[in-house]
């Protein structure tokens, strides 16, 4: 599931559930819509409860993207499964920065 409120300039976003191949497709198209209006985003992952390689990539490409779409993006509270899949693939300096 995919939830984001405006406030001002900066969109707080909020992903829950699976990020995985099975629903990759649908949460990209959320996150996709909302990259329509946001400049400033806050990525809650505090309530994923599973990631693989499709969840991984999508946030790797969201984190790629920014400055060519002119946005930031600030992951917050990831999971432990989120975490722990970062750090498999020695990534974890993805989740510790917030990025202008």
């Amino acid at each position: 599931m995919f939830e984001y409120a405006f406030k001002e300039d900066h969109c707080q976003a909020a992903i829950s559930g699976e990020m995985t191949i099975y629903t990759i497709l649908e949460l990209k198209e959320k996150i996709a819509a909302m990259l329509a209006d946001a400049h400033n985003i806050t990525l809650d992952l505090s309530a994923v409860n599973e990631i693989d390689s499709a969840g991984i990539q999508l946030l790797l490409v969201l984190h790629n993207n920014r400055l060519k779409h002119q946005y930031s993006l600030t992951l917050t509270h990831p999971h432990d499964c989120v975490t722990d899949a970062f750090a498999t693939l020695g990534l974890q300096s993805y989740l510790s920065q917030s990025e202008s």
